[in-house]
């Protein structure tokens, strides 16, 4: 069997094993090490993870006005596990422990929610480890999302997270940003084009705007210089594009932002 088939087998493997009658959590191997996987729990059932606190994830997210049920917080979980595993072997992330990546990445990722409305198809460019399109995609199944990044071990990674958790509504792609603008399927194709810390600013709106659709939108998460958003600015304006709002927001003592551009002549 090819190793990426057995490493994606070892993943959903991993992400579905459930606790026996006994309540006692199930072991499995996944590349060579010991994990614990966390039951899946029914609808009915509260979530209760010992080990892992997420907790000032869900305060900050509160802090926004994002609301986690029952179910979206062992859907995350389910991928923070998977995420941690694979990312013991394959260097996706410098936050190893799960409840940094709960408060680093998922908190993070999701703070945009608190602003923007996500809807139709929606582009992570620069995804590395799925983020912040794995949690965007749980959060809004009803959204098409797609993972791009240029470096062939973080797909793989996606592409086994895709599988372990069954997302229908994600999917990945390897190409470079300014490649995948030039393929006639992906031009001015996306609703939402979204990237988390990925670039410099003006790279990054010339690699967008190829990709959003006419009456599109470009969500970056930034926290940019003065002199990125000069650069930004007179970039943007060569591209037909306006800053429409800006969000800001602490995020561990941090002030962080979330900006928004548009087609200037964008149509309704």
């Amino acid at each position: 069997m090819p190793a990426s088939a057995s490493s994606s087998q070892s993943v959903k493997h991993f992400a579905n094993a459930r606790s026996s009658n006994n309540q006692k959590a199930l072991c499995s191997i996944a590349w060579g090490f010991l994990v614990l996987p966390r039951p899946l729990l029914s609808h009915q059932e509260p979530v209760c993870y010992n080990t892992v606190d997420m907790e000032p994830t869900i305060t900050f997210l509160s802090t926004l006005g994002v609301t986690l049920s029952a179910a979206e917080q062992q859907r995350l979980q389910q991928f923070v596990d998977v995420f941690t595993a694979y990312n013991a072997h394959t260097n996706l992330s410098a936050i190893r422990k799960e409840d940094a990546v709960w408060q680093k990445h998922i908190g993070d990722s999701l703070a945009v929610l608190g602003f923007e409305q996500l809807s139709g198809k929606c582009l992570d460019i620069g995804t590395g480890g799925g983020l912040p399109g794995i949690p965007l995609a749980i959060m809004r199944p009803e959204i098409s999302m797609t993972l791009l990044d240029s470096v062939g071990k973080k797909i793989t990674a996606c592409q086994s997270f895709i599988t372990a958790l069954e997302l229908k509504n994600t999917s990945a792609i390897l190409a470079r940003a300014e490649q995948l603008a030039g393929e006639a399927k992906h031009r001015h194709a996306y609703n939402v084009v979204l990237s988390r810390a990925t670039a410099y600013l003006p790279i990054l709106l010339a690699w967008a705007e190829n990709m959003m659709s006419p009456n599109g939108r470009i969500i970056l998460y930034k926290t940019p210089s003065d002199e990125e958003r000069r650069d930004g600015a007179a970039v943007a304006r060569e591209l037909g594009l306006n800053l429409v709002r800006e969000h800001s927001y602490e995020f561990e003592g941090q002030q962080r932002f979330i900006i928004v551009f548009e087609n200037s002549k964008k149509k309704g």
